[in-house]
């Protein structure tokens, strides 16, 4: 197990999987709730910071407090989440589930790679980038259901 080193403590699979529900829920909600938002003036409110003076981002423009939050947060979500839970350290890590770990993550970029040359076919320029918004966070879900599909497959074949 050499390798085993980059694993993350085994703490982390059940808080990811807590935050990747969590950003589940905040994209499906982004998706199909138009009227669900998530702002700067919402958030100042939740903690009691209604006196914080207005931010000026990178560009130099004045963020408002109106901005939708839930995009990004959700997207977030989705990436720690799956990033703790795909590459926690199982309670009995031995070269199998390093294999297993490999594969999934060799077929992950494959299925990744294909589905972005597919979508190339359909969308290009600007619509293209949409595309790509929505969909950089979509090899962690690949790495994840591959990886836990194949120890579940494995663990099933043993009993």
């Amino acid at each position: 197990m050499k390798h085993a080193r980059f694993l993350l403590p085994h703490w982390c699979l059940p808080c990811g999987l807590v935050l990747l529900g969590l950003g589940v829920v905040g994209f499906c909600m982004e998706l199909f709730c138009e009227d669900v938002e998530l702002t700067v003036n919402m958030l100042r409110s939740l903690f009691g910071l209604e006196g914080l003076p207005a931010k000026v981002n990178n560009l130099g423009q004045e963020i408002d407090g109106t901005t939708n939050l839930l995009p990004t947060v959700a997207r977030m979500l989705l990436l720690i989440g799956g990033v703790m839970a795909g590459f926690a350290r199982f309670r009995k890590e031995d070269e199998f589930i390093e294999q297993l770990r490999y594969e999934s993550l060799t077929a992950a970029i494959y299925l990744y790679v294909l589905a972005l040359l597919v979508l190339l076919v359909f969308f290009w320029g600007v619509a293209y980038l949409l595309v790509l918004h929505y969909l950089y966070c979509v090899i962690v879900l690949f790495y994840l259901i591959l990886f836990y599909l194949r120890v579940l497959r494995s663990r099933c074949a043993k009993e």
